[in-house]
């Protein structure tokens, strides 16, 4: 078959007619010819018109384009031939999914084009493992969603705190949402102001969902939950590990069957330092000396801050000196403030339920406040206390039962098991890996 291919190429570039293979114009009958060499010229008859076909198959091709800042979805399209009507019907029939009349630098487009470049898709990832496709056929969208396979594994990573354990997490690959996630847990029993020096260790081991095939437009993994947390401090090991009970309720546990939550936090932001403690200070703006009833934490402007614990909000208003401010009731008697602040979260108003850890607000400098930062105080039956103390004097552990303790030990020798793997099998400390799961 090769052999014939050629010859047809060969009676074009020489200019050789190749009527022999027409009956209409053959010098011998092609019945007048061996059956091999009729076969051949069979062949060769109907040889042109499948490399013709061949040639004439319409070329595709894919290109991704990245958002820049301060272009708009008009701009970027309008560079493929595609007219002002075709993008403003695009904008519209995905406007159930996405907004691109707001697209943001960084977004990626993956776009599908003919052979003269015209656009005949445009692919979005509007979510995790999902991607939205809008096709163009005579001058109208065609918009669908495409979702992605994915697997489910497990990631380990151990890494030094050094001078900031979140900046060192994330440089270690380990997700901002994992990284929150253990610094609430551990943050019950740890002052990461105060406690933590540069060769203590974190060990983390958490579960995520990956695409199966690597995606061009955006995330590769979503992280799904903490499973186990270790955190060396001054040589003393803080191990937690999360488990899941019969009614389906999550915790983190210690070893004993105790339960890692506290009642209240005493630091209800992620990555600041200690600026000002419990206790009388000279007052910066008043000048004059008298008792500070809270904590002051310095960090950027914008840093979220957490609900210290389960509560209904009080206020979320000015509050004079306190600037913007949000006071939580929370059980047996106690009471949070958070002042200062550059806003609330969305949805933070009085009467509203929050739970611990939920973001309420954002740092700020706000009313009576000479540089940024949280003014937190605690307070018990209406008398300030200092948060610092919580942990020793205001908190108390629920043991489970001994059933309880019964699962809680076989997800300890569970989570145990991948760590030995993880360990023996990978010696470079800051390295993550993937175990799939079994």
């Amino acid at each position: 078959m090769k052999r014939h291919q050629i010859f047809y190429a060969a009676c074009i570039v020489v200019g050789v007619s190749c009527a022999p293979v027409k009956e209409s114009t053959s010098q011998q009958p092609v019945s007048e010819l061996p059956p091999s060499d009729a076969k051949e010229a069979e062949i060769l008859a109907v040889q042109p018109s499948i490399e013709l076909l061949i040639e004439s198959e319409p070329k595709t091709a894919t290109e991704i384009v990245t958002v820049e800042a301060g272009q708009s979805l008009m701009e970027i399209l309008r560079v493929y031939n595609l007219s002002p009507r075709q993008v403003i019907t695009l904008v519209s029939a995905t406007q159930s999914w996405l907004d691109l009349n707001s697209i943001t630098a960084g977004t990626r487009l993956q776009l599908m084009l003919d052979h003269q470049r015209q656009v005949t898709a445009v692919k979005f990832q509007v979510g995790f493992a999902k991607m939205l496709v809008a096709r163009l056929s005579k001058d109208k969208w065609h918009v669908s969603e495409l979702n992605m396979a994915t697997e489910h594994v497990i990631r380990y990573v151990k890494v030094e705190v050094g001078n900031s354990l979140f900046n060192n997490a994330l440089a270690a690959d380990i997700p901002v949402g994992i990284i929150n996630k253990l610094i609430l847990v551990m943050s019950h029993r740890i002052d990461f102001q105060r406690m933590l020096h540069k060769n203590d260790e974190l060990e983390v081991l958490y579960d995520a969902e990956v695409l199966s095939t690597q995606s061009l437009l955006g995330l590769q993994s979503m992280p799904r939950a903490l499973r186990y947390v270790s955190l060396s401090v001054a040589g003393k090991r803080q191990v937690l590990y999360h488990h899941k009970d019969e009614n389906g309720k999550s915790a983190y546990y210690f070893a004993d069957g105790k339960v890692a939550q506290s009642f209240l936090l005493k630091t209800p932001l992620n990555g600041a330092r200690l600026s000002s403690t419990f206790g009388k200070r000279k007052h910066p703006i008043l000048g004059f000396t008298r008792i500070h009833k809270g904590l002051d934490f310095g960090a950027p402007v914008g840093t979220p801050i957490f609900a210290a614990g389960d509560g209904i909000v009080l206020k979320a208003n000015w509050g004079g000196s306190f600037g913007n401010r949000v006071l939580i009731q929370h059980q047996h008697g106690y009471r949070t403030l958070y002042a200062h602040l550059q806003g609330f979260a969305k949805g933070i108003k009085a009467g509203r339920q929050v739970k611990q850890g939920q973001v309420i607000g954002f740092l700020g400098n706000t009313g009576m406040s000479q540089a940024r930062h949280l003014h937190y105080e605690v307070h018990k039956d209406g008398r300030a206390i200092n948060p610092l103390h919580l942990d020793s004097n205001y908190v108390s552990h629920n043991k489970v039962t001994e059933q309880q303790l019964a699962q809680l030990s076989r997800t300890i020798a569970e989570i145990d098991a991948r760590l030995s793997i993880a360990r023996s099998e990978h010696f470079d400390p800051t390295q993550k890996i993937a175990l799939a799961e079994k």
